[in-house]
């Protein structure tokens, strides 16, 4: 049972979650205050999992909270608030913040509410790591988010005419690499899986499963993050991710919540694409499927490399 603590001023909002939460099998609630300091004592009295966290709090505010509760890594930080900007929200997640939720989703849909945070939950012990790779990651993400872009690889211009030299940049579907999606979307039972290759503007993807045929904008591309990560991207619910939650594919159709992705790289060490499998619902990520991915991902790599040698293009 995941145990979560309340930090809210409001009796009406205070109380709504703790119906919610007492309502959801997967949850319980050991505190509830109106203030941080209250709230302070009952993490060190009753060791929470998750804490609710409301932006407007009197004496401390949230934010001033976020900054104290950063030396408990193992604790989640959700804040619960009627509207985010994005430069609050920049500010919440380089405060150490794992999610932020909006508070009018506790009273229109309280078991997806209590959902999202078992997600959050879930996806801060899949991804939980020595605080410096944290601190990189949330400032990997907070610069990306304030400079309204996309991250690009320190070898991206030998990256680019690599991909111009084997021609892969365009929305021919190559059947090799669709038999290595679907073989692999069908071993570890997700739905959606795509290998993708980037050029300076977009993704492009070369076979897809669930996934619309052709290429997005890199900027609106989950791939993209993963085509630059120093560890496999897990997502388990992309709805709560401080930068994926506002792409297309997660606002719009189809829907992404939970997404794991390898980048796809070349012997020599450049990167010319992702694979990834995704589905529409939040889910754990376990480790077979992570295996899986990096050995269809050297499969994949093999393949594209044989475009390299000119190979493919004289037998077809």
């Amino acid at each position: 049972m995941t145990r979560v603590l309340i930090i809210n001023d409001s009796n009406v909002m205070g109380t709504m979650l703790r119906d919610a939460i007492e309502a959801h099998d997967g949850l319980t609630v050991v505190g509830s205050t109106r203030g941080a300091d209250e709230g302070l004592t009952v993490i060190e009295e009753c060791g929470p999992d998750i804490v609710l966290i409301n932006l407007l709090l009197p004496y401390i505010d949230g934010a001033r909270l976020l900054s104290m509760l950063a030396s408990r890594p193992a604790l989640t930080k959700v804040v619960v608030s009627s509207q985010m900007r994005s430069r609050v929200e920049q500010k919440l997640v380089a405060l150490g913040a794992s999610a932020l939720l909006e508070d009018g989703s506790v009273t229109s849909d309280p078991a997806g509410f209590c959902n999202k945070l078992l997600s959050v939950r879930q996806t801060d012990l899949a991804q939980r790591s020595p605080s410096s790779r944290g601190q990189a990651a949330a400032q990997h993400y907070l610069r990306i988010r304030s400079e309204g872009r996309f991250p690009i690889p320190g070898d991206e211009a030998l990256r680019l005419q690599r991909l111009a030299k084997l021609q892969v940049a365009n929305d021919d579907v190559d059947p090799c690499l669709d038999i290595i999606v679907r073989r692999l979307a069908d071993q570890v039972g997700f739905p959606f899986a795509a290998v993708c290759v980037m050029d300076a503007e977009k993704s492009w993807s070369k076979a897809a499963l669930g996934f619309s045929r052709g290429a997005y904008a890199r900027d609106q591309s989950l791939c993209a993050h993963t085509l630059c990560a120093a560890e496999p991207t897990i997502v388990t619910d992309a709805s709560t991710h401080p930068v994926f939650r506002q792409m297309d594919l997660v606002t719009k159709d189809p829907h992404i919540r939970s997404y794991a992705g390898v980048p796809i790289v070349a012997p020599d060490g450049l990167r010319l694409g992702t694979l990834c499998v995704a589905d529409s619902r939040p889910r754990l990520i376990p480790e077979h499927v992570v295996s899986a991915l990096l050995s269809a991902a050297g499969m994949a790599a093999e393949f594209l490399e044989l475009e390299n040698t000119g190979w493919r293009r004289t037998a077809a």
